[in-house]
């Protein structure tokens, strides 16, 4: 019964017809059971600014319950140039964002250090690559534009977050009325990049995958700050951290609250069948939102549980009542902690270096600003965030409750920024772990894609794939490398030990995993494609490639987890050593 594009104008459709308070409650002209709105109310008001417009441009589109079904070729058109509107306006900036963290490509003169906006406009001809990179990335390509979805919307809020987090690495000096303004500044772009990460999660719950990443990222940058302001002070240093995340945290609760709370607008009165309190509004959406009556895991996926389903039986049992689904929860919210702590502790390996080393020698006025200018502090900030965020990703991916295939975005989106910036980045600046960014991400794409296959298989979309999938390779092509990193792990790049004691090289005899992998994706797709299905077993192809793409997945977190640590123990020895101007 139709998809994702008709979902998607459905919402056009109700949000244009009923008030904000009906758009999450089933009723007689909003049957949920019809792709009724299951995402936050950000979609829902993003909706409605489409509706408007289609309202004066094609009427017919948002008609109630007569639109429903509409594919006509003026219908498509203005679908698809939503799209396409989206990524200009949200996707892209995000992009340009992040190219404020590259080099400029024309050295500054008379010895100053670019400012934020100075690094933005500079920076632009050098995140031309960049942007190629990410724009070539072909699931995003392939789901948005093809199968239909607005998740460059929620990803570029994600990325700008990501990027904005980035860029206001370090604080200024804290004298003077200029060192007030250098301090205050950084702050400010803390505190919106804040604001974007809770607009993203406002607009698509699957962001939430990418929260614990954001979330040390903020703190280790707080607590950065709060160590390089303190002046070796542990009181004033404590104080400083305290105030900075009760700011993001009343940030992040302004901005939640802007969005929901339109939705209690013109309520009802105690009469009517729906709602009638904001509090009974804000569940419904809620329940709407997170739907853990859909099970664990949906079709296919290729998740830890669904890989395993065959010898665990966790979504049977939890269909037949023989588990409860508060002890799967538990069960699927331990799995994934577990999964992604190890990045996540890179933070505290980053921040305790910091910290030792703000103690050990209180910085002056002028290291505290020759450090925070640093150039290589906001590149490698990124990198190491984009890394934890691709492993939180991947870890919910794998067994966080309620996933599909078209989640693997999520974590991958991170990856193809991070790669993106590592190509466009001089070739020492970032080292082993954007080296393995860069050829993990080139690594995952077709791979991401094959695991959409029966997906993409139904929407007609195998083709197109193909060749997204042979842009994306000729974008990260490297003469010499394309081929011959598959004969050693992707971290063996003459890597030093990290700051832990562990030798990425360590990783060499994992080196016939990706090609393995590799050939295991490509032999289940050709046999599927060839072979009749068996009869005792119609389902063997789709789990035993949803079980090697699991395998795939959970080796690419252990890839990328080394390389976060790699990553956070340079950016520790960047950052933390005061680079004092010659007088």
């Amino acid at each position: 019964m139709f998809g994702d594009f008709e979902a998607q104008r459905h919402w056009l459709e109700l949000t244009a017809s009923l008030p904000p308070h009906e758009w999450y409650v089933n009723g007689t002209n909003n049957d949920l059971q019809y792709w009724g709105l299951d995402y936050p109310p950000l979609t829902a008001w993003h909706s409605l600014a489409m509706a408007k417009v289609a309202k004066v441009v094609h009427p017919s589109l948002v008609e109630l319950v007569a639109s429903r079904g509409a594919e006509a070729p003026a219908d498509r058109t203005f679908m698809r140039l939503s799209v396409i509107v989206c990524d200009a306006f949200v996707l892209l900036p995000a992009l340009a964002l992040a190219g404020a963290l590259l080099p400029p490509a024309v050295e500054p003169t008379g010895g100053s250090a670019p400012g934020t906006v100075g690094r933005l406009v500079s920076g632009a001809s050098a995140a031309v690559p960049a942007a190629w990179v990410f724009l070539a990335f072909p699931a995003l390509l392939l789901i948005d534009h093809g199968h239909f979805q607005y998740n460059s919307a929620s990803l570029g809020l994600a990325l700008g977050a990501l990027a904005l987090l980035a860029v206001s690495a370090g604080p200024g000096p804290s004298t003077g009325p200029a060192g007030q303004r250098q301090s205050v500044l950084p702050l400010l772009g803390r505190l919106g990049a804040a604001a974007l990460f809770a607009l993203a999660l406002s607009y698509k719950q699957m962001t939430l995958f990418l929260s614990p990443a954001v979330f040390v990222g903020h703190l280790a940058l707080a607590w950065r700050a709060s160590s390089v302001s303190g002046a070796g002070s542990w009181s004033r240093s404590l104080g400083s951290f305290a105030a900075e995340v009760a700011a993001l945290g009343a940030t992040v609760c302004l901005v939640t609250a802007a969005v929901w709370l339109p939705l209690c607008v013109s309520l009802p009165s105690p009469a009517a069948d729906f709602p009638s309190s904001c509090a009974s509004v804000q569940l419904a959406a809620l329940g709407r939102v997170f739907p853990f009556a859909r099970g664990l895991f949906e079709d296919k996926v290729a998740s830890l549980w669904c890989a395993l389903e065959p010898v665990l039986r966790v979504r049977r049992r939890l269909l037949e009542g023989s588990i409860g689904l508060h002890s799967v929860l538990r069960l699927a919210a331990a799995a994934t902690a577990a999964l992604f702590l190890p990045a996540l502790l890179s933070a505290a390996s980053l921040c305790g270096c910091l910290a030792r080393r703000a103690a050990a020698r209180p910085p002056s006025a002028t290291a505290r600003a020759t450090t925070a200018s640093a150039p290589a502090a906001p590149l490698g900030l990124s990198l190491w965030l984009c890394l934890v965020a691709c492993a939180s990703g991947l870890s919910f991916f794998l067994a966080a409750f309620q996933v599909h295939e078209k989640t693997i975005l999520v974590p991958l989106a991170p990856l193809a920024m991070g790669a993106g910036i590592a190509v466009a980045a001089p070739p020492a600046a970032l080292g082993p772990a954007g080296s393995a960014a860069r050829r993990l991400y080139q690594w995952l794409c077709p791979l991401a894609v094959a695991g959409m296959a029966p997906l993409l298989h139904k929407e007609g979309l195998a083709l197109p794939a193909l060749a997204a999938s042979g842009l994306a390779a000729l974008v990260m092509l490297e003469p010499g490398h394309f081929w011959g990193w598959l004969g050693a792990s992707p971290l063996v790049d003459g890597a030093e030990k990290c700051c832990w004691g562990l030798r990425m090289a360590s990783l060499a005899h994992c080196g016939l995993v990706a090609p393995a992998l590799s050939v295991a994706h490509a032999a289940l797709l050709v046999g599927a494609w060839l072979l009749p299905p068996v009869p005792a077993y119609p389902d063997l192809f789709p789990q035993l490639l949803s079980a090697v793409h699991a395998a795939a997945l959970l080796w690419a977190l252990g890839v990328v987890t080394t390389a976060a640590w790699q990553a956070a123990a340079d950016l520790g020895a960047a950052v933390g050593e005061p680079r004092l101007k010659a007088e």
